[in-house]
């Protein structure tokens, strides 16, 4: 299935809410409930949809939306100001210095974080005993045998689904410190779609780490 020239992802699941997304690779992912006619949303849509598949250029990830900052799954413009602030409608980020929007994005995470782990623990039977936000060089996140959870501060850049899918996957460690079948059978019973995000995640980070605002900031 296309539209406009871009590759249509559809996954059916008797979800509540449509969700649409425009991954890095320009494919339009829809979850939409069985029966749901996916076209209408997508028409409904298509000015939002344009405008993100315009801002992925067809180059290499490291030339990708350069100038712009990555968060929640989209680029927005990045801007000097008084203080560290998202304007959500007109999708720009302001900031007062470099150190301030590390610190901002992490508290803005952790706000986003904690509620999906009270979630998530509840809904999964496991309790953990503290989070924190780092800036880790190679792992989404980690979960020690002693319950303490560490996410990665990149995960403010994905889109939620992904960022839930990080945290399922922690916690399904203080069930299953090791990637076993069993491991992967209580993540899949939680997020059933965990292959196709792992894929994304994929791509996700390598947008993250060549684009030159986030490598500043990680650094």
């Amino acid at each position: 299935m296309k539209f406009s020239g871009c590759d249509v992802s559809v996954v059916r699941r008797p979800v509540k809410n449509i969700r649409i997304s425009v991954l890095p690779d320009k494919t339009i992912k829809v979850v939409a409930p069985p029966g749901f006619d996916v076209n209408s949303v997508l028409n409904e849509k298509k000015a939002w949809i344009l405008k993100h598949v315009r801002q992925i250029s067809e180059n290499t990830p490291c030339s990708l939306n350069d100038d712009k900052f990555l968060i929640y799954g989209i680029y927005y413009d990045i801007c000097g100001g008084d203080s560290c602030r998202i304007d959500f409608q007109d999708e720009v980020i302001f900031y007062s210095s470099p150190s301030d929007l590390e610190n901002y994005l992490k508290e803005r995470l952790k706000n986003d974080l904690t509620p999906r782990l009270d979630y998530f623990s509840e809904d999964m039977g496991v309790s953990y005993n503290r989070y924190s936000v780092k800036k880790q060089k190679t792992r989404w996140g980690s979960c020690s045998s002693k319950g303490n959870l560490n996410f990665n501060l990149r995960l403010i850049g994905l889109p939620p689904h992904l960022r839930d899918y990080v945290i399922v996957h922690e916690l399904a460690h203080l069930k299953e410190m090791n990637h076993s079948r069993s491991f992967w059978s209580v993540v899949e019973n939680h997020c059933p779609l965990y292959r196709d995000h792992r894929k994304e995640l994929k791509k996700y980070w390598l947008l993250l780490n060549q684009n030159k605002i986030w490598t500043s900031l990680l650094e």
